[in-house]
């Protein structure tokens, strides 16, 4: 084999490695990786880049997306309804 075939191939290799990282890496920055299904406010926070304390701003509407299933303190948000929801009602929380 050819030294320019041999370093071709070295390149190849390490471009497709390099690809392969990078695609990983971009996962972790994917809300739908980084936040379940059904989230607690915890995770409703690091969602909207705020303190727990300050969710009030979004979840004193009525219209906003909560699942209570009766046991009062537990109550947990749909991540992708509350994703909806801020797309249309983000001007309500100013």
């Amino acid at each position: 084999m050819r030294f320019e075939d041999t370093l071709t191939q070295l390149a190849n290799q390490f471009g497709e490695m390099l690809q392969e990282k990078v695609v990983d890496k971009t996962k972790s920055l994917d809300v739908e990786i980084l936040l379940p299904i059904e989230m607690t406010q915890q995770e409703l926070a690091k969602m909207f880049g705020c303190s727990v304390g300050n969710l009030s701003r979004y979840t004193r509407h009525a219209d906003f997306p909560r699942l209570d299933r009766g046991k009062g303190s537990h109550i947990k948000y749909p991540r992708d309804a509350v994703r909806s929801w801020y797309a249309e009602n983000w001007h309500r929380c100013l």
